[in-house]
């Protein structure tokens, strides 16, 4: 702002002339008469008047959490798009989160940790409170920062349970993790029918068939039937499970049986393949090559590993699709 001194008045009297007690009353001062008088000049303040400048450090991201937040009453509010972020700073640290489901019909939620130098190892638990499904997220040695990507169950919102999966803490135990909406990982052409849960309840397919369905908790069996045609050629099948690269938890088993499965105990009957020989889970996405030449009937089992049915339960969660292919012109 400019300030400016007001201009000196003169105070002295004129001398009168030859008539007594003539006077005249004192006069304003031009600003021309003082020229280089130091008092009169104009006094700009030429200070800067910019606002200071900010240097706090920037924010390490969009929603950094609140402590408290280790119950589910307390959980920090999230938004889909906006990455948030925190700490385990110390022993049994845990960090609740809720975000919205808005309209989306995939999200996707993913955590970095190990990916951006910390040294924690983070598990996260994805539940929907409505309809209480939940699963379990983990790195379990299969890739580095746990994620998941799911079909939206109709719940208005979804909580996360994040925590150190070997209960270690400190200053360099950081996460960050991202909600954002996506686009379905996959197509098919149908979804599965239940009740499907036995062999003689098998959903019957057919070649060009992709199938959507769910292995909605340990004890759930997804049974389908393949009408084989002959062939004095051969066929080549090819039976493709696709869930868990693509962002499902589901670890699954596929196993392929002829028509002596149906109404029989399945540890009782001999399958043609399995993708699960030496009891590992290496290929959590199974496929089998199987050949035919004589008209009959197959079934096909998928369902979840035994050792991740005990780490892990099935829920709504947990998707796959079943394509159905083979090598006829």
């Amino acid at each position: 702002m400019l300030r400016t001194a007001p201009w000196l008045l003169a105070a002295g009297f004129l001398g009168c002339k030859a008539c007594a007690g003539c006077f005249q009353p004192d006069q304003p001062v031009k600003p021309d008469d003082h020229h280089g008088d130091s008092e009169l000049e104009d006094t700009a303040d030429t200070g800067d008047t910019s606002p200071p400048e900010d240097t706090a450090p920037p924010p390490p991201c969009d929603l950094p959490e609140t402590e408290p937040n280790d119950g589910l009453g307390d959980a920090d509010a999230i938004t889909l798009e906006h990455q948030a972020c925190g700490n385990f700073s110390e022993a049994g640290d845990n960090d609740w989160l809720v975000f919205p489901a808005e309209d989306a019909d995939w999200i996707r939620v993913g955590v970095d940790a190990a990916s951006r130098g910390s040294r924690a190892s983070v598990a996260f638990t994805l539940m929907a409170r409505e309809s209480g499904e939940l699963t379990l997220q983990s790195s379990d040695g299969f890739v580095e920062d746990p994620w998941i990507l799911f079909p939206v169950l109709g719940d208005p919102e979804y909580y996360l349970f994040l925590n150190e999966a070997d209960g270690l803490s400190g200053e360099d135990y950081g996460w960050w993790l991202l909600a954002s909406e996506d686009k379905a990982p996959v197509t098919w052409t149908r979804e599965e029918v239940e009740d499907n849960g036995t062999a003689a309840q098998a959903e019957t397919v057919q070649r060009g068939d992709v199938v959507f369905g769910k292995i909605s908790d340990s004890y759930d069996y997804d049974w389908f039937h393949v009408q084989v045609p002959a062939s004095e050629t051969g066929i080549t099948w090819t039976f493709t499970v696709e869930a868990y690269s693509s962002g499902s938890p589901l670890a699954a088993r596929m196993s392929l049986y002829g028509p002596d499965v149906v109404g029989a105990d399945i540890d009782d009957v001999t399958y043609l393949d399995s993708s699960f020989h030496d009891g590992t889970v290496a290929d959590r996405d199974p496929q089998i090559v199987w050949p035919s030449r004589d008209a009959t009937d197959w079934y096909l089992l998928v369902k979840m590993t035994r050792e991740e049915a005990e780490r892990n339960p099935g829920s709504a969660f947990h998707w796959y699709t079943l394509s159905i292919e083979n090598d006829l012109d």
